[in-house]
């Protein structure tokens, strides 16, 4: 993933998943990717699943509650506390 070969590595988080090979590192890793791609559903699935194999590890947990909800459309859900700075604002 860090050597920049993705689709190597989506392939090596995904086959982690199926054969049980530390499942919830490969769910967080396998976060990103979705994340990449705009699938933000997915990805916030990916995490807790990841915190779910995984409640130990505070990464996992720190990321989901870094990506809020999401809404059921699968855009993440925000909202902006900063006042507009268009010209007709100020």
């Amino acid at each position: 993933y860090m050597a920049g070969r993705r689709p190597e590595a989506e392939n090596v988080f995904l086959s982690m998943v199926r054969r049980g090979v530390e499942p919830g590192f490969a769910c967080y890793m396998l976060h990103f990717f979705a994340m990449e791609q705009g699938q933000m559903k997915e990805a916030v699935r990916l995490l807790d699943k990841a915190v779910e194999l995984s409640p130990g590890e505070e990464i996992y947990r720190a990321a989901r509650r870094h990506a809020g909800p999401v809404a059921p459309t699968g855009d993440r859900v925000t909202t902006n506390r900063l006042p507009s700075l268009s010209p007709a604002s100020q």
